[in-house]
């Protein structure tokens, strides 16, 4: 036997006019989509009670139906034939599970309105129809029988007969009344003598998917459709259920991830924390880090003398060699960024060496007239997107005055 999942009748009603959205126009030709009705405005409509009319939509879009509730109570009382307002305040009521207060709302907005759609529609799929009642004996059935055929003639109604009328009838006020598992005995009880009455299926499966049985009102649904394929109840209760229980899947889903979420939260420090200490470094293949190397050398064009003399611009040649991992993104860095009488300037562009590869860097320094000979000890890095250093070199570059001093 099926569990009885829960199921939100809010989720339900918004599921049964969904697909009824419809697009009214006024005299005016103004229009307006809804979450469940047409609804059109009259060029002198009150702003405030417009107001209140959306801020209820959305809070029953968000669930909020007492707010919503009040919102279109509002606008009922500042305007009382605002029909939109009416069927949707049978839409909270059906909701909170008050068919009642629900079928009264619907039945004055079709007071305003006899042929507004929307509460035609709802009105007829929230009050089960009571289609068991005979038609009336055509002239055909009313003309008398032959004497010969008498013998032949069907028995009066038998008392099983009655009977049906009366389970029926009894099933119908019980699931008017919400009284589910009643309603389920009665048409239960029809079906035992009259196992293809699709009423009885079909009232069977409101009262399962007033139960939240929903595997229950499916297969009842189904049998209906056998029985009879053009039943549009049937097959607008069928939708219903398809959304109610799409929507409990969704619920069902929720609630477990709310109920592993803190341990799933547990997992993920313990193995961010693991990570960070280097636990596996040992055990798990790791990534291969990169291997560089600095090779730098002094490129002169005119005295060659491993110097860089006064008023001569030379080129710090530096190779860059990865016999290791993948290297992206990594920059030079030269210290001390400066040097007096000599001007220099480091590249800002970031680098990539794959394995097994080189990359020559050429960096012009440019010395004055007026320096002097001094030696300078440089300091040549390459780093990661991080800036941290991934290879490291000196060199010394030697700088000589015009007169040697």
């Amino acid at each position: 036997m099926n569990s009885y999942l829960p199921l939100s009748m809010g989720d339900v009603c918004y599921s049964i006019w969904q697909h009824r959205n419809t697009i009214r126009n006024s005299e005016c030709s103004h229009y307006v989509i809804d979450f469940s009705i047409g609804i059109d405005y009259n060029e002198g409509m009150n702003d405030i009670a417009h107001a209140h009319y959306t801020l209820g939509k959305a809070a029953f879009d968000d669930g909020q139906v007492d707010q919503a509730m009040t919102h279109f109570e509002a606008v009922l009382e500042l305007d009382p034939d605002y029909i939109d307002a009416h069927h949707a305040l049978a839409l909270c009521y059906f909701s909170q599970h008050q068919l009642q207060e629900a079928k009264n709302a619907t039945q004055t907005a079709l007071k305003l309105d006899p042929t507004y759609q929307p509460a035609l529609s709802f009105l007829q799929a929230i009050v089960p129809q009571d289609t068991t009642k005979k038609t009336e004996n055509t002239e055909q059935d009313q003309k008398p029988i032959p004497t010969e055929q008498t013998e032949q003639a069907k028995p009066p109604i038998e008392d099983k007969e009655l009977d049906i009328d009366k389970e029926m009838e009894r099933g119908t006020v019980y699931l008017n009344n919400k009284q589910y598992l009643q309603a389920e005995a009665a048409f239960k009880r029809v079906l035992k003598i009259e196992p293809e009455s699709v009423e009885a299926h079909y009232q069977l499966a409101q009262a399962y998917v007033g139960m939240s049985a929903l595997d229950n009102a499916k297969s009842q649904t189904d049998t209906v459709l056998q029985l009879d394929p053009h039943y549009r109840l049937a097959h607008e209760l069928r939708n219903v259920i398809k959304f109610a229980t799409y929507k409990d899947k969704q619920k069902s889903r929720y609630k477990k991830l709310i109920r592993i979420l803190p341990l799933l939260i547990v997992i993920g420090v313990v193995i961010f924390v693991v990570i960070q200490q280097g636990v596996f470094s040992g055990i798990l293949p790791g990534k291969e880090q990169p291997k560089i190397s600095i090779d730098a050398t002094l490129e002169e064009r005119t005295n060659k003398n491993g110097y860089i003399d006064a008023g001569e611009n030379v080129r710090l040649r530096l190779t860059l060699t990865n016999s290791g991992g993948n290297a992206k993104n990594i920059k030079l860095r030269i210290r001390p960024k400066s040097i007096s009488g000599v001007q220099y300037q480091t590249p800002d562009q970031t680098i990539t060496l794959g394995k097994n590869e080189f990359r020559i860097i050429r960096i012009l320094f440019t010395a004055d007239d007026q320096a002097r000979t001094k030696k300078v000890p440089l300091n040549i890095e390459v780093l990661d997107k991080t800036s941290i250093p991934l290879a490291t070199t000196d060199y010394i570059l030697n700088i000589k005055s015009k007169t040697g001093r």
